[in-house]
């Protein structure tokens, strides 16, 4: 299935957001992106690993030989013992990769690859809610870190009351 801007919403950003480790058969990582849309105000979240992020420049490469300046590094991880350092390492990486890709020209950045990639799929729409309820928990310590700033008013007694 092909997903366009049309479809879609033009993608207004989209950031790393997180890393979240999974079990199957071997531990591994996906990287959880915020996507947000022209015209809303509240994020989609999609999950990736890290392969599949490096697919998609590979792709983007022999589309548009513009779009060879988006450097991944692929290939299998060095070092299976140390996943979650190279996860932490990738996670500057494909922030990068996010920042560069959206600023390309339209032809790149709006193309039905792009838009494809970055479209929730089943297995994203199966896990949003552990981002939205992050996202939400994110929120609230905000607000409640600002209230606490502005009042100067005693912590113990506004846990108790907020939490």
């Amino acid at each position: 299935m092909t997903i366009r801007v049309a479809t879609d919403g033009k993608i207004a950003g989209a950031s790393l957001y997180g890393i979240q480790k999974r079990y199957e058969n071997e531990k591994y990582y996906v990287y959880i992106v915020s996507i947000l849309r022209e015209n809303s105000t509240v994020p989609s979240f999609i999950f990736r690993r890290y392969s599949e992020f490096s697919e998609l420049n590979q792709k983007l490469a022999i589309l548009y030989p513009q779009a060879r300046t988006l450097n991944l590094r692929s290939g299998p991880l060095v070092g299976r013992t140390h996943v979650k350092q190279v996860a932490e390492k990738r996670k500057n990486e494909l922030d990068v990769f996010l920042r560069h890709l959206f600023s390309m020209p339209a032809e790149i950045s709006l193309c039905d690859l792009v838009y494809t990639f970055f479209h929730p799929s089943l297995r994203d729409e199966k896990d949003a809610h552990l981002a939205h309820k992050s996202v939400k928990l994110k929120s609230k310590l905000s607000d409640f870190l600002l209230f606490i700033s502005v009042t100067r008013g005693p912590i113990l007694f506004i846990l108790s009351k907020s939490f």
